[in-house]
């Protein structure tokens, strides 16, 4: 699959906050600087979280009481771009798309109940431009599973 990437930065927010999510007010600014995202686009969250990756403990963002922290999109960040543009995902360089703290996982059921993709964990975000970048996404055919690997490539 080729797509176009668009990367919204919220690096500074989740530094901050390991709660922080992105938000419409944030895919909004992206727009206003980089213009309107592109049909096909994945939207791409870069949260400066893969920095933590070879620490288990801080990539989970743990608490002290065991709870998990790191950033995601919001329900309402999701439902924007799923009513309002036409995209083929979204991705994350966080365990999940939702964020630690999202009961009921609602960015995961709006975005696979689209039939659109979901990716988590990418790397090297800060190498991509916000803009203008094809992604080429080669996914291995997995049956009867809940997610399966695949290898992403910018094209810059």
């Amino acid at each position: 699959m080729f797509v176009p990437a668009e990367v919204v930065d919220i690096t500074a927010r989740a530094n901050s906050n390991p709660d922080a999510k992105v938000e419409v007010s944030d895919i909004r600014v992206h727009e206003r600087r980089y213009g309107r995202i592109p049909p096909r686009a994945m939207v791409i969250m870069n949260s400066g979280w893969a920095r933590r990756v070879n620490d288990p403990s801080a990539f989970k963002g743990l608490d002290s009481s065991g709870g998990y922290h790191f950033p995601g999109f919001s329900a309402q960040a999701a439902e924007f771009l799923l009513d309002r543009r036409e995209i083929s995902g979204v991705a994350v360089d966080t365990l999940s798309i939702d964020g630690a703290i999202s009961p009921g996982a609602p960015v995961h059921h709006m975005v696979l109940g689209a039939d659109l993709y979901a990716m988590e964990n990418l790397a090297h975000l800060d190498d991509i431009p916000r803009s203008g970048a094809r992604l080429f996404i080669g996914v291995v055919p997995y049956e009867a599973g809940s997610g399966g690997p695949c290898r992403v490539i910018a094209e810059m």
